[in-house]
């Protein structure tokens, strides 16, 4: 059996205070860190479906876990991947 390795990265960040940020910031940064990864993981469903063994690993970051100063919506889209 052959394996195959493919990964994806995309990230978008603003950082500002939580109370600044627009609400078009707000959208463009779910949209990029959290829409973008739920939908590949859709697209991929029926291929791992199909392929015997198969895993979809997504890594978000350690900003989902712990504060350092990144900005509370890139640390909301990050941890909802954990």
């Amino acid at each position: 059996t052959s394996q195959r390795f493919y990964y994806a990265f995309e990230g978008r960040n603003i950082r500002k205070p939580t109370v600044e940020y627009t609400e078009e910031e707000y959208s463009a940064i779910f949209t990029t860190n959290f829409e973008s990864c739920y939908h590949l993981c859709q697209l991929c469903q029926p291929l791992l479906h199909k392929a015997d063994g198969a895993s979809l690993v997504n890594i978000s970051s350690v900003a989902a876990v712990t504060p350092i100063r990144s900005g509370t919506l890139y640390s909301a889209t990050k941890v909802c991947f954990n």
